[in-house]
């Protein structure tokens, strides 16, 4: 055989072993070679790999010990940024889908950048094991500084999370953990450069062992979308289909899909800002009472357990909630007043509105004439138990009359100020004074469902006009042409909602439309234009479909 390139003579001739496609000999030992298209696509997969599992790790950490979740600080400056305009269409449009989707596309967005530093790897690392070890310490280290001096400050709690409420651990335990699961490996499974990703000969036990990292990456990626995946489910469902009565119980009220009077706790509607609700230890939780005070106090969960409470019925309503919505619930509260408290702190003159905070870093605000009303109450006990998490163990506040946002979980300091103070949700357009405007709605039957010609229909639903009561509830069947009274249910307390009902008969096939509307106990009648929740609450009647048929034409 012979070589006619070779010559044997010349040094600088081509042997039979340096043959030009050995990407290992033919650039000596210290060149790089420039990646090809699949090297590079190589790289940009696995970094997207290790964002997500990356990704899933943080959102696990978080939970598992009540740190600061990375998604949540980005989403709060982005809901923050969102013109007004922007935020309500999409709030409109995605109602409680808004927060699982929002999860999912900030989950993503750390998927594109890990594939975009995953690319550019590639094109810097070097050949060798020792090579391996500092490019994942180099790539844990650039994450947490991503992490710390990024993430953290654009979440509003400073540099290296310094301002965070609670220990600093608990945030940078997540941050560790994330930077150091991306770090490993993308350093571990991304290409060499001038490794062959397909070869044969020699090769193909190298190619074989890459092919195993590459899939060895499908159990980690796959076992972190699904937490990801069950999590934003998690989210989407959060607040539970509202309790109905399954069937007639005896009664009035009490048909079938009229809720109960009182709404079970695993019933109750949960909204919060956040993806990760905290869990917070009644044994380490004070409460503490300052700002304009004279005698600042700082109560624990066995103070406020061993004061006298009194017990009421209260029914809460997200400003959020849309026209017919379900984020509604009633429930019996048992605590003490918070004029109490205040009144033993002693107010300073010139306070004007009592700043609460809570341990998720909430910031709310009520005016002074609201805090010293005696029906506003901090409250420790629902419907015969200890708060649980998510209704704002170890104590909440109750204020009757305002929607849901001011009535603050978790708290963890009540501060008399001088000034208005603007929250959480007021930084992001919503209302400051928040007042519940009336409203009404069916909750049976429901919409666009079949009924026959000349059989009584129950139609039933909720009246709730906050702290004003509910005076009247009429229905108009032949879409709001002419409106009918309804029957009420007795009043279970002045700060809860009313059950309606009235039984109507449909004498011809055909779809119709029926509306609800209720006038408050001042005497004030729902407002009828349609308005979105943003910024104040959402108004218009409740309208649905009813289609009814002819028992004779199914036979």
């Amino acid at each position: 055989m012979s070589f006619p390139n070779h010559d044997p003579g010349n040094p600088n001739s081509m042997a039979p072993s340096q043959a030009p496609n050995d990407p290992y000999l033919s650039h000596g030992a210290t060149t790089q070679p420039a990646p090809d298209r699949g090297r590079w696509w190589a790289g940009a997969s696995v970094g997207a790999v290790a964002a997500l599992v990356a990704s899933g790790v943080m959102l696990w950490a978080g939970r598992r010990w009540d740190g600061v979740v990375v998604t949540q600080l980005i989403s709060e400056r982005l809901t923050e940024l969102l013109p007004l305009a922007v935020f309500r269409r999409a709030l409109d449009a995605l109602e409680s889908d808004a927060k699982p989707l929002l999860l999912v596309g900030l989950i993503l967005a750390q998927v594109l950048v890990g594939a975009v530093v995953g690319l550019l790897y590639v094109g810097f690392a070097r050949r060798g094991l020792r090579a391996r070890f500092v490019g994942a310490a180099s790539l844990a280290a650039l994450a947490w500084l991503i992490l710390s001096l990024v993430a953290a400050p654009l979440g509003d709690i400073g540099l290296f999370a310094r301002d965070v409420s609670g220990d600093v651990w608990r945030t940078q335990l997540p941050f560790l953990l994330g930077a150091l699961v991306f770090g490993c490996i993308l350093a571990a499974v991304a290409p060499w450069p001038g490794e062959p990703l397909r070869q044969a000969g020699a090769d193909v036990q190298l190619s074989r062992r890459r092919f195993a990292a590459f899939a060895g990456l499908a159990l980690p990626a796959l076992a972190a979308g699904l937490y990801i995946g069950r999590y934003a489910r998690h989210l989407r469902v959060k607040s539970p289909t509202p309790a109905m009565l399954p069937a007639a119980s005896g009664g009035d009220f009490q048909f079938a899909g009229m809720p109960p009077r009182i709404t079970p706790t695993e019933q109750f509607y949960v909204v919060s800002k956040n993806f990760v609700d905290p869990t917070v230890d009644g044994t380490q939780w004070q409460l503490e009472i300052g700002g304009l005070v004279r005698t600042p106090l700082t109560l624990s969960y066995t103070d406020i357990w061993t004061r006298p409470a009194v017990t009421f019925t209260s029914t809460l309503e997200c400003i959020s909630n849309p026209i017919g919505g379900d984020y509604i619930s009633t429930a019996v509260w048992s605590g003490f007043p918070l004029r109490s408290l205040l009144d033993e702190a002693g107010l300073q003159d010139g306070v004007v509105d009592i700043e609460l905070r809570a341990a998720d870093g909430y910031v709310e605000s009520i005016p002074l004439s609201e805090a010293l009303a005696a029906d506003t109450m901090l409250v420790h006990t629902m419907n015969g138990q200890p708060l649980d998490d998510s209704h704002g163990f170890p104590a909440r506040l109750i204020v009757p009359g305002i929607f849901g946002m001011k009535n603050v979980k978790w708290l963890t300091g009540i501060y008399a100020v001088n000034h208005d103070v603007q929250g959480y949700w007021q930084e992001r357009g919503w209302s400051d004074v928040a007042t519940v405007v009336t409203m009404s709605k069916f909750t049976t039957p429901q919409a666009r469902t079949r009924h026959p010609v000349n059989q009584t229909i129950m139609l039933g639903g909720v009246a709730f006009a906050g702290d004003r009561g509910i005076r009247l509830v009429e229905v108009s069947t032949d879409d709001g042409a002419t409106w009918q009274r309804a029957e009420l249910d007795e009043v279970i307390s002045p700060l809860s909602w009313r059950l309606w009902q009235s039984a109507f008969t449909p004498l011809q096939p055909g779809d119709l439309f029926v509306q609800v509307r209720a006038t408050d106990g001042e005497g004030a009648l729902q407002i009828d234009k349609h308005r979105p929740t943003l910024p104040d609450g959402a108004t218009g009647y409740h309208r649905i479909r009813l289609t009814i048929v002819d028992a004779r034409a199914n036979d």
